[in-house]
């Protein structure tokens, strides 16, 4: 009998637990693409999105920062290895199709055609390289590979949630248009399809999982400490966040690196 699901996951391909993101990006792209409607639905929907204070925006689209969304995966390690493992390796995959779209299609962002009397620009001002976007494409490959991995459906559905803010508010901001978050969320999906398609690892690696929470830990201390070149607005959150999350992900380090060194010096 012809296996229905992706492998080491309990979606089956006929779910739209499965369909429904890759469908609606594609769909929504194919749409405004054949109307012409990216630049008037991003007048409109920055204008509707638009609310004071301002720094409510700029705060969520931190969230979509792959260093925050790496910092997002601290408290997971020791209790989803796997979640770990196959979300970096579809990292891997969606920053090369990230940046080979935007280096072969260069696009301008909205404040590179539209001046600040025409559209609402929040925080950093971002003018090239608009597809697809990479706050876009960074939540939503974390929350695809949780919809594979985890079967609770209110936890699949916060992720959606997630995912969707932080793109809506890229637009929002008035960094990006439709078409690039929409391209985002897909190739954030197909991203973490590829990852468990062809790549059937479990996570049980204890060298990849160290390896892995080391680059974590890293991103951590990087926003926490060196980076300078976010929004000011957001640096309270770009702080708190990452030491909340390591601090979560306290009893998962000692599990991965100090019980087994205890382990060998009783040996």
């Amino acid at each position: 009998m012809k296996n229905n699901h992706l492998p080491l996951s309990t979606v089956s391909y006929s779910s739209p637990w499965f369909w429904a993101i890759p469908v609606f990006a594609l769909t929504s792209m194919l749409i405004i693409g054949v109307t012409g409607s990216n630049r008037p639905l991003f007048l409109f929907l920055n204008e509707a999105l638009y609310f004071k204070p301002e720094d409510i925006w700029i705060n969520i689209t931190l969230y979509g920062d792959a260093a925050m969304v790496m910092v997002l995966m601290l408290p997971l390690i020791a209790k989803r290895p796997d979640i770990i493992v196959k979300s970096f390796i579809a990292a891997i995959i969606a920053t090369l199709f990230l940046h080979g779209f935007k280096e072969f299609l260069p696009i301008l962002r909205p404040p590179s055609i539209y001046t600040h009397e025409q559209m609402h620009q929040l925080g950093n001002q971002f003018t090239q390289s608009s597809f697809p976007s990479g706050h876009s494409a960074a939540p939503f490959t974390l929350a695809t590979m949780i919809i594979f991995l985890v079967e609770n459906i209110k936890i699949r559905s916060v992720v959606v949630v997630y995912a969707s803010i932080i793109a809506i508010s890229r637009v929002a901001t008035g960094v990006h248009w439709p078409m690039d978050i929409l391209g985002g969320m897909f190739f954030g999906w197909f991203a973490s399809y590829l990852s468990m398609r062809f790549f059937p690892v479990t996570g049980e690696n204890l060298l990849a999982q160290r390896l892995i929470t080391l680059l974590l830990v890293f991103a951590a201390v990087h926003l926490v400490f060196l980076h300078d070149r976010g929004d000011v607005e957001a640096r309270f959150l770009e702080i708190l966040t990452p030491i909340i999350c390591f601090i979560l992900s306290l009893k998962g380090l000692k599990s991965l690196f100090l019980d087994p060194l205890i382990a060998r010096v009783k040996q």
